[in-house]
């Protein structure tokens, strides 16, 4: 797993958590889900039309007061692997939030990176990094953190799985505009996936949300 994670930017691993506890998360997301999309009549999300990010809806960017969300802090198989990653258990939680798409969504998202290198305090406020020299990018660096994506519901090429672009956390490349984006990266995606599976990606690697033609 931490090799994939390494070579790829991204593994996933089935069985993470139980039918026990895949149950409180859905149940869990829906219920969070249902309140954000009360107050957005349009559907215009926060992520794209349809498309929305259970942190950027939150005043404190985190749903971490809500029990399914601290359900998923104490998941031995992925402190186990994240810790392998970081080599030492002593790491800490920086945010707890996730990413919905709901029937409608027809749109890619493009394809984007969670950090980048240190612009200004406005657009690059924290978890980057700036070589006064300009010798060094965060993409030469280890891995800054990871995002441990929990689905609590089977991924599928219908229902809007994420792509992720192998190999590309170390990349200086510009990363391309829908417009430029290759066919082979826009099929690109984490799919199927088993509802309890959890994805640790690399969040320097381009990644971004596909189109949801399912009915759920």
């Amino acid at each position: 797993g931490v090799g994939r994670v390494r070579r790829d930017g991204f593994v996933v691993g089935g069985d993470a958590v139980n039918s026990e506890q895949i149950e409180v998360l859905a149940t869990g997301c829906a219920e969070v889900a249902a309140e954000i999309v009360a107050l957005d009549h349009e559907l215009k999300g926060n992520r794209g039309s349809h498309r929305y990010s259970f942190g950027g809806s939150s005043l404190t960017r985190s749903q971490l007061h809500r029990p399914a969300w601290q359900m998923l802090l104490d998941v031995p198989v992925v402190h186990e692997l994240v810790s392998r990653i970081f080599g030492s258990q002593d790491y800490s939680l920086r945010s707890a939030s996730g990413d919905f798409c709901l029937p409608g969504a027809t749109q890619y998202q493009p394809l984007h990176s969670d950090t980048r290198d240190y612009k200004d305090a406005k657009s690059t406020p924290f978890s980057s990094f700036i070589d006064p020299a300009g010798n060094m990018s965060i993409r030469d660096l280890p891995s800054p953190y990871v995002c441990a994506n929990f689905l609590p519901q089977d991924v599928t090429a219908l229902n809007g799985p994420t792509r992720q672009i192998p190999g590309t956390q170390n990349s200086r490349e510009p990363i391309p505009s829908l417009a430029q984006e290759p066919e082979w990266m826009k099929l690109s995606t984490v799919c199927p996936a088993p509802a309890g599976a959890v994805m640790i990606r690399d969040v320097r690697a381009w990644h971004g949300g596909t189109p949801n033609v399912s009915d759920a």
